[in-house]
């Protein structure tokens, strides 16, 4: 349970809703109860009132019919408050866990989540939060409910039959510690098999509709549907699995019900026989016998999804609590402060060749340097570097003489500005596309977009309100590489880090691209790693890297 305590702690910042869900859980289920008895108490006392005229015409039938009526509205109620209060406080939960979450991973390098594929990090995002409701839906709210609602049965068929309340309370409370355990254990291997069958199905799923046109080329396509079907089977195994767990704690809840009514009935016959109480409140005790279990049906349900909420929980743990490599001080910067490479070296994690070694260059405020070299000799990992994705292995980077892992971390960002080969386009509007970088009116945001050569995309009918779609579907590649540029131009920061930015442009475009970069207003000093021997005369310096 030790890993479900980061989380239980985040579960006190809505334990308002939590505490109404659990109020009026208890609320539900002691109407249940109650009904049931009342009604077990009503029909047995009117069947024995209707055997005489004297007695039918004393028996009052309106106060117990009005109380039926009663909790038979409030039990309705109470269930159908008590589905909203808990299934609100549930999805605030989870909307608090998935921002916990998302606020440990977006800090976190690209070193520090290189071990991990984006669709693992989705899966632990998405499916093992969902998973995490458990814990407050099926887990705690059934079992303190119903351990309170044994206390209040027990209190009140006392006023009845002692012995039959004690017995039936104490077999209940037996259930109560004894199921848990029992279907913890037998529900734990299947409850493990699902959660890895659903990241699994989540990878391959992604997989498939990410890489359908590459693998249709390659040939490939059949590979990634048979993954596909094979983690769907799996899933399938474990749902079943847990069916039949599901399946065997109804069987035994009902046969212990059956086993109770036997006892309360036989230790209440010989109280009636006695006279000690009448056949209608016999009637009650073995009504209430029978609804009482409805409080402990959902505890022997609950901990057998247990072991897929810690397996979850772990899962989650393990990523928040990577240990960083990247740390950040205090520091600030000068505008006009130069960036320098000094004997840096860097490998990636389970290489033995370094991609860097000794690498040392100056890079002084307004001038241009340029990157050449063939594909993976590092060019984009120096940008990572400055980025502080990565984390140097030997030498030192300073800008303005200072260390990188000295500076602020928010002025180091402020600082920079970087157009990378990945261009990621939101889901949203093209306006919002480019208000992630910083409050802009409409004039600039067309100016811009004009700049880049993107002003069709302003002619259109809904101008900045299009919608791109997710990806930026509508949009192509060089579209996309123009908007991430178009974005840049509204930073004002003293350096640019660039790869490859006109990468998939036409001739003339290009040009044009080249031509805003090369003079822009604020004279940044720009990193720029190339292919394109032609850019050379545009560069103040170069690097040949191999």
């Amino acid at each position: 349970m030790r890993e479900l305590m980061p989380f239980l702690a985040l579960f006190k910042r809505h334990w308002g809703w939590m505490a109404i869900g659990l109020s009026l859980s208890l609320l539900t289920l002691v109407m249940a109860i109650g009904l049931l008895s009342l009604s077990g108490w009503f029909i047995s006392a009117a069947a024995f009132a209707g055997l005489t005229v004297a007695t039918a015409q004393a028996f009052n039938y309106m106060v117990p019919a009005g109380g039926v009526r009663g909790l038979s509205i409030g039990r309705t109620a109470a269930r159908y408050g008590e589905r909203l209060a808990t299934h609100n406080a549930t999805f605030k939960l989870l909307t608090e866990l998935r921002l916990w979450l998302w606020k440990k991973l977006v800090p976190m390098s690209e070193q520090q989540l290189s071990g991990y594929k984006q669709s693992d990090l989705l899966n632990r995002l998405v499916a093992d939060i969902d998973t995490l409701d458990h814990i407050y839906l099926r887990l705690i709210t059934p079992m303190l409910t119903s351990l309170v609602t044994i206390l209040l049965l027990f209190g009140f068929l006392s006023l009845f039959d002692t012995t039959a309340a004690l017995a039936l309370s104490g077999l209940l409370l037996a259930l109560w510690l004894l199921l848990p355990p029992l279907f913890y254990q037998l529900g734990k291997k299947a409850g493990r098999q699902q959660v890895q069958a659903k990241r699994e199905l989540r990878a391959t799923s992604v997989a498939l509709v990410s890489h359908a046109a590459e693998a249709r080329v390659f040939g490939y396509q059949d590979d990634l549907q048979q993954a596909f079907f094979v983690a769907d089977e799996k899933l399938r195994r474990s749902q079943k699995s847990l069916n039949r767990t599901s399946g065997l704690s109804v069987a035994g809840v009902v046969l212990m019900q059956a086993v109770a009514i036997v006892l309360v009935a036989y230790l209440a016959g010989p109280m009636v026989e006695q006279g000690a109480y009448s056949g209608a409140v016999m009637a009650l005790l073995l009504f209430a016998t029978l609804a009482s279990f409805e409080a402990i049906a959902p505890v022997a349900a609950a901990f057998q999804y247990l072991s897929a909420s810690q397996l979850a929980a772990n899962r989650v743990n393990e990523v928040v609590a990577n240990p960083t490599t990247q740390t950040f001080g205090e520091q600030s910067i000068d505008a006009q402060a130069s960036l320098q490479f000094s004997q840096v070296s860097f490998a990636y994690p389970g290489q033995s060749k370094s991609v860097l070694q000794k690498l040392s260059f100056t890079l002084e405020p307004g001038k241009k340097l340029g990157l050449f070299g063939p594909s993976g000799v590092g060019k984009s990992t120096v940008l990572a570097l400055v980025n502080r994705q990565w984390h140097a292995a030997g030498g030192t980077i300073t800008l303005g003489g200072q260390a990188l892992e000295a500076i602020e971390e928010s002025k180091l960002r402020q600082h920079l500005v970087t157009v990378s080969q990945r261009v990621h386009v939101f889901n949203g509007t093209l306006r919002e596309n480019l208000a992630i970088a910083g409050d802009f009116d409409e004039t600039q945001l067309v100016d811009v977009l004009n700049k880049v050569g993107l002003g069709e995309l302003v002619d259109d009918a809904q101008g900045l309100e299009q919608w791109l779609g997710e990806g930026g579907r509508s949009l192509s590649g060089g579209e996309k590489r123009r908007l991430q540029i178009a974005r840049a131009l509204l930073r004002e920061a003293p350096l640019w880090l660039l790869d490859e930015p006109t990468e998939g442009l036409d001739a003339k475009t290009e040009a044009q691209i080249l031509e805003l970069l090369t003079n822009l207003p604020q004279n940044p000093a720009t990193l720029w790693v190339t292919h394109n021997p032609d850019h050379k005369r545009f560069f103040d310096g170069i690097i040949e890297l191999s």
